[in-house]
C-alpha cells in the first residue's frame, strides 16, 4: 500500500488501508476496523469513507491508533483531515502548509503535492512567460520583480524560478530559460482548493487593475442576467470554445512584450426561483 504521504484525501487513505488490510488479515471488515477504533457504531469508518460523516478532533487519534500510524504519519493523518474538512481557503493554506513541512524526501518518493504549488501563488505563471527565452547567465531577480503588476519581491522570483524547475515546467537549454509546455490551463484541476485559491488572487488582481491601470490598457465588463440551467451549460461551452480559440491566437502571437492576465467568471448572483 501506497505512504500516507502520497494522499491528500483521508478518506481516500482510509478507503484505500480498509481494502488491503482485507485482502491479507482474515476476517477483517467495518465492524472489527471501527471495534479496534474505539467507535461503538459498527459502520462509523465506512460512513467516513462515504463522505456522510466528518472526522472529529476526538475520534482522529483513535483511528490512527487503529491503523498503527506512526508519529509522523499520524501528525500528517490529523493535518490531513482537518485540511479535507476545512471551508474557508485561510484554514486550507493553513494545513497545506503543515502537510508541506512534514512531506520530505525521507517519507515519499515523488512530491506529487509540489504541484499544486504552481497555483499558490498567481505570480509563478508570470515569471514563467517572463523568463521563457532569457539567458541564465543575465537573469536579473530585482528587474523581473519590479516588472510584474502589483511588484513582488526579488526572492520571490528566485524562488519560483526554482519551483518552476522542479516541477518541470520550465528548463534550460543552450543556457536560456526555455519551457517545457508552451500553454498551460487550470481546468484540469478546478476542484483543488490550491486552485480554488489561485482563481482569488487573480480576481483580487483583477479587481485592483481598475484602480491601477489605465483604462486604454485594460478590458473589463460584465453581464447580469436571468438564466436557466440549459442556457448556463450552453454559455460555459461557449466560454470553453472561446478559450481553446484564444489559446489558438496566444500560440500563433509574434513580437510579444507584454504579459495579460484573461479571466473568465460565471457565477449565480441569486438563489434558484422555486419551481
Amino acid at each position: 500500500m501506497e505512504k500516507i504521504y502520497k494522499y491528500t484525501n483521508y478518506r481516500k487513505f482510509i478507503k484505500d488501508y480498509f481494502f488491503f488490510k482485507k485482502r491479507n488479515t482474515r476476517n477483517f471488515s467495518h465492524r472489527s476496523f471501527s471495534e479496534k477504533a474505539g467507535f461503538s457504531s459498527p459502520n462509523f469508518i465506512k460512513l467516513i469513507i462515504d463522505g456522510k460523516k466528518n472526522l472529529g478532533k476526538t475520534s482522529i487519534p483513535k483511528l490512527a491508533m487503529a491503523m498503527e500510524l506512526k508519529k509522523n504519519e499520524s501528525d500528517y493523518f490529523t493535518h490531513l483531515v482537518f485540511f479535507n474538512q476545512a471551508k474557508k481557503v485561510v484554514d486550507k493554506n493553513y494545513y497545506f502548509g503543515l502537510l508541506s513541512s512534514i512531506r520530505t524526501p525521507k517519507n515519499v518518493e515523488k512530491l506529487d503535492i509540489k504541484k499544486l504549488e504552481y497555483f499558490r501563488n498567481w505570480y509563478n505563471a508570470i515569471i514563467r512567460e517572463l523568463v521563457n527565452g532569457v539567458d541564465v547567465q543575465t537573469i536579473n531577480y530585482t528587474e523581473l520583480a519590479k516588472s510584474i503588476q502589483p511588484e513582488i519581491l526579488p526572492t520571490q522570483v528566485k524562488k519560483s524560478i526554482n519551483l518552476l524547475q522542479t516541477l518541470g515546467l520550465l528548463k534550460i537549454e543552450k543556457g536560456r530559460y526555455v519551457q517545457s509546455s508552451p500553454l498551460l490551463e487550470t481546468e484540469w484541476e478546478n476542484k483543488s482548493f490550491a486552485i480554488r485559491n489561485y482563481h482569488k488572487q487573480l480576481l483580487e488582481i483583477a479587481s485592483n487593475s481598475i484602480e491601477n491601470i489605465p483604462l486604454d490598457k485594460r478590458n473589463i465588463s460584465a453581464i447580469t442576467s436571468k438564466v436557466s440551467q440549459k442556457g448556463y451549460a450552453r454559455i460555459t461551452e461557449r466560454i470553453a470554445e472561446f478559450r481553446e480559440e484564444l489559446m489558438q491566437i496566444i500560440s500563433e502571437d509574434e513580437d510579444v512584450n507584454q504579459i495579460y492576465q484573461i479571466n473568465f467568471q460565471v457565477f449565480p448572483v441569486s438563489k434558484k426561483e422555486k419551481e
